[in-house]
């Protein structure tokens, strides 16, 4: 295989490889993928503060915890 063939045939696989691994474009993704995760987390929390809390439910487990001492 002559030096002009290998370069014609390898060069755009290496430069596809070289795109790949970009630190650039990593770190993008990764920033993407947190945001997206941080968003879903306070989102989350959000549900939690927002539930409702009934005094009933209390109640039995401080029936279950009496009977249990």
């Amino acid at each position: 295989m002559k030096i002009e063939d290998f370069v014609e045939s390898y060069t755009p696989l290496e430069l596809d490889k070289l795109k790949r691994k970009d630190p650039v474009k990593i770190f993008n993704t990764n920033l993407a993928v947190n945001k997206t995760i941080a968003g879903r987390m306070v989102h989350e929390f959000e549900k939690m503060r927002t539930a409702e809390l009934k005094p009933e439910k209390f109640n039995n487990v401080f029936r279950m915890i009496k009977k249990n001492e």
